[in-house]
């Protein structure tokens, strides 16, 4: 089928026919309880309608079929763009079908947040019943949408709803019971505020709220995981200010409350430039426990323009305190964040290293710190594109695996005959593919 339109659209382009891939495609064919669902839309509205389709997740159907209430038989929801909009809501809609007496019928249109459907999600959020969490793109911006339904004695209700700049589900204290967690944002004053949210003996409620740090531009990653070696479950928040620079915040889960980690923003601030990409948390050895990454010049980049610095990355973990963090490692990163290099302590202050963009080389050498010179040549990574591959050279280097992201095989050729120099065992441990 993609092949008869890739021959097909280039022929009707050529004869001035205007004509979208939408128009082109014919809608999905509906199978009989679709069909049925359909006609008791249609009849509830007067006529056909156009059906829309969530852009991701589990249920790409405009058609969700699923048990929502506490009956045996499923309900449905039906997403559909109306023509005549009498509420002054969206055009794009979302309508309620339950059966009676073995018949779909609609039980009740809502007009949705946005004019698209991202994803559609069911969970249990703390009261042993199904929620129906529904998130929209909002057009020309980064900012998304959920609207948070709950449906009762054949009626839905709207628990909840809000524009954030992420939202997720997890679990933050174990119980096999789900809780929403969101970031909101307020871009007049570069201010957010995270929220925990579920069900409650009162209703659906925020349970937990923080500030984040002030400057708070734009999200860059959230990850839930550990925060300390004490198993202390915490969610991590990389994010951009409005410099440019990134920053992070750790919210500490006690239950189903959120605490800040109390860490002084220079800590935990950092900038990318030419050659060191902007680095988000991650557990870097495996150990299960998230690290935060600062970004420190390499030896002999000191005193040069920050635009110019060659950096390392030292990582650290939250201590077990919640106010404090503790050295764990140095690594090299690569300019496109595709491969990562742990340095050994013995070369902690004592090597540093150089970046050819042109030659996709970095070079570690042996640093003198009194004459403040770059020496002994220790090791040479090379990566390569599938493009340059006929033409490198690779003459006295080592295949060391290619990354299936950025499309670049990576080779490397050690200084073996200085003893500071890594041994092939040793850099089988050293240097890591990041996907």
């Amino acid at each position: 089928m993609k092949k008869l339109i890739c021959l097909i659209l280039p022929l009707l382009l050529l004869c001035g026919c205007s004509i979208s891939v939408e128009e082109f495609l014919s809608p999905p064919r509906l199978d009989e309880e679709q069909t049925a669902i359909y006609e008791a839309l249609r009849l509830s509205k007067g006529g056909d309608v156009n059906l829309k389709y969530p852009m991701s997740g589990q249920y790409r159907s405009a058609f969700v079929v699923q048990n929502i209430d506490d009956e045996e038989s499923n309900e449905a929801i039906v997403f559909y763009e109306a023509s005549n909009v009498t509420d002054d809501g969206s055009s794009l809609r979302l309508n309620f079908l339950d059966k009676q007496d073995g018949k779909w019928v609609s039980v009740y249109d809502f007009a949705a947040l946005g004019s698209e459907v991202e994803r559609v999600l069911f969970a249990d959020l703390g009261d042993g019943a199904l929620s129906i969490i529904v998130t929209y793109p909002i057009q020309n911006s980064s900012d998304h949408a959920t609207s948070i339904f709950r449906y009762e004695n054949n009626t839905p209700s709207e628990v909840y709803k809000s524009r954030h700049v992420y939202m997720s589900l997890i679990d933050i204290n174990g119980d096999n019971a789900q809780e929403v967690f969101m970031v909101n944002s307020d871009s007049s004053s570069n201010t957010a505020t995270a929220n925990l949210l579920g069900w409650e003996e009162n209703g659906f409620s925020v349970l937990s709220s923080v500030p984040l740090s002030a400057g708070f531009a734009s999200c860059r990653n959230i990850q839930l995981g550990t925060a300390t070696s004490m198993d202390r479950k915490g969610i991590f928040i990389d994010y951009s200010l409005a410099d440019g620079a990134t920053n992070t915040d750790i919210l500490l889960c006690y239950d189903r409350t959120l605490v800040a980690a109390q860490i002084p923003d220079e800590q935990t601030m950092r900038r990318s430039n030419s050659y060191t990409p902007l680095i988000s948390c991650r557990d870097t050895d495996a150990d299960g426990v998230i690290e935060i990454p600062v970004v420190s010049p390499a030896p002999g980049y000191e005193s040069r323009p920050a635009n110019e610095q060659v950096n390392f990355i030292h990582w650290f973990e939250l201590a077990s305190s919640g106010n404090a963090l503790e050295h764990e490692a140095i690594t090299y990163v690569s300019i496109r964040n595709d491969y990562m290099l742990s340095i050994p302590s013995r070369w902690a202050g004592l090597v540093t290293c150089s970046i050819s963009i042109a030659d996709g080389t970095v070079t570690f050498s042996k640093y003198n710190p009194v004459t403040k010179e770059a020496e002994d040549e220790l090791m040479v990574i090379r990566a390569v594109s599938e493009a340059g591959m006929e033409k490198a050279d690779l003459s006295g280097f080592t295949p060391y695996g290619k990354s299936g992201t950025t499309g670049y095989s990576f080779f490397i050729r050690t200084n073996t005959e200085n003893s500071f120099a890594m041994s092939e065992a040793e850099l089988g441990n050293m240097f890591t593919i990041t996907e």
